[in-house]
């Protein structure tokens, strides 16, 4: 599995690796890396934009990225969000700081 560090710093966003390939089925995972200004917040992970989105709350172990902003090649836009006690903090905008490339052509194994 490969392994993601999402790394947020006075909330700009840097992934390395920032890419993964397009295609496979539970082999990328993400891990955060937050500054100080993240603790004792509950965090989200929001994967992709509008209604294609996909949200996961982060408990602080690797989580496996979902299948499906992977399947197809292209961008895919990242946020971080975090509350606590009724604030509410947000990554800025990282429409190009992730993405998602052609996989080879491989026989669908069943």
């Amino acid at each position: 599995m490969v392994e993601h560090v999402l790394t947020v710093r006075k909330r700009r966003i840097k992934i390395h690796p920032p890419y993964a390939v397009a295609g496979g089925k539970s082999s990328d995972s993400l891990v955060l890396d937050l500054d100080p200004e993240w603790d004792g917040m509950s965090v989200r992970v929001v994967l992709g934009e509008g209604e294609g989105a996909v949200e996961a709350d982060w408990d602080g172990e690797p989580m496996v990225l979902p299948d499906a902003p992977l399947a197809e090649p292209g961008w895919l836009p990242m946020t971080v969000v975090g509350e606590a006690d009724g604030s509410k903090i947000v990554t800025e905008a990282a429409p190009h700081a992730f993405r998602v490339v052609e996989g080879g052509y491989a026989k669908e194994v069943s």
